[in-house]
């Protein structure tokens, strides 16, 4: 919810938009925590599967900004990916 509440404050995002990136965030956690928990993986393809993981993220959210959100993204260094 925080990061939700960074990025609304940052990039001015609607009610519809926070309420879906804060969709794609839950996505993204119930996905790290999966991962997380799943020891069949070495170490390397953990941490590839995270990246992965945030990658999607960030698109998925880049999807749901219009062209002014998305620039105003980049100008204030806001990495949508790296977001903790």
């Amino acid at each position: 919810q925080q990061r939700v509440d960074r990025m609304a404050k940052m990039l001015n995002l609607s009610d519809d938009q926070k309420s879906k990136v804060l969709d794609v965030l839950n996505g993204e956690q119930k996905q790290i925590s999966d991962l997380r928990s799943d020891t069949s993986l070495s170490q390397q393809d953990r941490r590839s599967k995270m990246r992965e993981i945030r990658e999607g993220t960030g698109s998925q959210i880049r999807a749901l900004l219009n062209s002014d959100q998305q620039q105003k993204g980049l100008e204030t260094d806001l990495v949508i990916d790296r977001e903790v």
